[in-house]
């Protein structure tokens, strides 16, 4: 009895004591070491639901299901019951400010609309007129005064990083990470439009991302898809840089640039240099890197790279010994567009192609795409032409 009466209030009184006596930080803590007993219990309440979600007809979902959320995180659903959740699946992950259907919003706003005089419950119900359908908070409060089904977990940025690193592990394809110091947009548009005719492309962020994005991209995994690309910002600290790289376990780092365009001075400039080094940690085994030599600082990136580990890398540029050559690159002013022959690996291949920096980076972006074993000649003739 004293245990439905907790499942049903966990801040019931039981025996003159109730969890909302002790301080914030203990319950959290408290809340934590649950965790893994919440998970364990959750697996072996909804696994034959899991079975169920990766059928065929469920393709069109995110592996991420309300059950495997509670697995990852330890979190606890309210709103809904157990046959709502097992019905429940989700189009996209979202951190808000998102028009589109069946979306999973992990809030982190709440310290922000709290110090902004904001009422997070009328906040939330403009994201849920948006689209979403279910919440991840760490607020009980609001938890229980939503319209649609609300996780409660102790801190919403564990929660995001457990989530997209349980999924990650869970859907196990290939991953490229794109890093740099300039031009890596292009780069991750390029690769997009090359790669998306022959593989199941999940394309993360429409911008340069930092660890909640990541996660939420990884999050957002469906069983189908064939490649994870990410633009990630890295910055000059090490750790963070490694932290989120580690989370996507790529196959490739393509490195779109070592320049300095901030203009930095000389110590902060190494140190983005050696954050950019870093990322190779993030490989998985048998990873590769791919470096523009034609980029200012370039070798002492490759120097940084090896002193790490084993890491192979390949490189990009327009020298003879680069194993992705541009040969050349002819521009049309009438038309804007490039026309470009290059020696990947061997393959002589010409294209076409618009863009400023385009030519060296499309030599990249067919280089990484070759290694991945994808058509590059198919990209040549057909997106590419």
């Amino acid at each position: 009895a004293n245990t439905k009466l907790l499942l049903k209030d966990p801040a019931a009184r039981l025996y003159d004591y109730a969890i909302g006596d002790a301080e914030s930080a203990d319950i959290k803590a408290f809340a934590k070491l649950s965790q893994g007993f919440v998970s364990r219990l959750h697996a072996l309440a909804y696994g034959p639901d899991e079975v169920a979600a990766d059928t065929a007809a469920q393709a069109v979902y995110l592996a991420l299901t309300p059950s495997r959320l509670v697995v990852a995180t330890g979190g606890f659903w309210s709103q809904a019951g157990t046959q709502l959740l097992s019905a429940t699946r989700f189009a996209s992950v979202s951190l808000g400010g998102v028009s589109a259907p069946q979306q999973l919003l992990f809030c982190r706003n709440l310290k922000a609309w709290k110090e902004e005089g904001k009422d997070a419950v009328i906040e939330l119900q403009r994201e849920i007129d948006r689209g979403v359908i279910a919440v991840v908070v760490d607020d009980a409060d609001v938890s229980q005064r939503l319209s649609v089904p609300a996780l409660l977990v102790p801190d919403v940025d564990d929660a995001l990083y457990d989530a997209g690193a349980a999924v990650r592990e869970l859907v196990n394809c290939k991953a490229m990470a794109v890093v740099g110091t300039a031009h890596t947009t292009l780069t991750r548009e390029l690769m997009t439009q090359a790669a998306s005719g022959q593989l199941q492309l999940h394309v993360g962020a429409r911008e340069p991302a930092k660890t909640p994005q990541v996660m939420a991209s990884l999050a957002g995994l469906r069983r189908t898809d064939q490649l994870e690309l990410q633009e990630v910002v890295t910055g000059a600290r090490v750790n963070v840089a490694r932290h989120r790289l580690r989370a996507i376990a790529p196959d490739i780092c393509l490195f779109s640039s070592t320049e300095n365009s901030d203009q930095l001075d000389a110590v902060t400039y190494s140190d983005v240099i050696k954050t950019l080094a870093a990322c190779a940690d993030g490989l998985r085994p048998g990873g590769l890197c791919i470096v523009n030599a034609d980029s200012a600082e370039s070798d002492v990136l490759r120097q940084e790279i090896r002193r790490r580990g084993e890491a192979a890398i390949q490189t990009f540029g327009s020298h003879e010994n680069d194993e992705g050559r541009l040969l050349s690159a002819s521009f049309d002013a009438r038309s804007k567009v490039w026309a470009v022959s290059a020696n990947i690996l061997g393959k002589v291949v010409h294209y076409q192609i618009s863009g400023d920096k385009a030519p060296l980076m499309s030599v990249g972006v067919l280089l990484a795409l070759e290694n991945l074993g994808v058509s590059i000649e198919a990209v040549c003739a057909g997106v590419w032409q």
